[in-house]
């Protein structure tokens, strides 16, 4: 499991809007623990998002996360432990979206 809170200290200096620094830190983590996929845990307090427009106002931060990330190579598959049906799909690829996104 990824820790993107407050207290992974690899994120304190990190250029968060640099996806592809912060790519390499989240599947460096994964490689040196011989997974294949990895994920970050629902309701965590995130800190990734700081200095997005989307997810900070000035009347709202929102850092409390509420989906379940995964992070794999292209074309691994990904498997639901329930039946779903796909409700919609989008590649939101600005910073501080959701990336890749598969809602069911």
């Amino acid at each position: 499991m990824l820790d993107l809170t407050a207290n992974n200290q690899d994120l304190v200096f990190l250029d968060l809007e640099n996806t592809a620094k912060f790519s390499a830190l989240v599947f460096g983590v994964i490689a040196k623990s011989v997974a294949k996929i990895g994920f970050r845990g629902y309701i965590e307090h995130q800190v990734i998002y700081r200095g997005s427009e989307h997810f900070s106002s000035e009347t709202e931060n929102r850092f409390n996360y509420l989906c379940i990330d995964t992070w794999a190579a292209t074309e691994t598959p990904i498997y639901t432990p329930f039946d779903r049906i796909v409700h919609s799909f989008q590649n939101n690829d600005n910073f501080g979206e959701y990336g890749p996104m598969i809602i069911l």
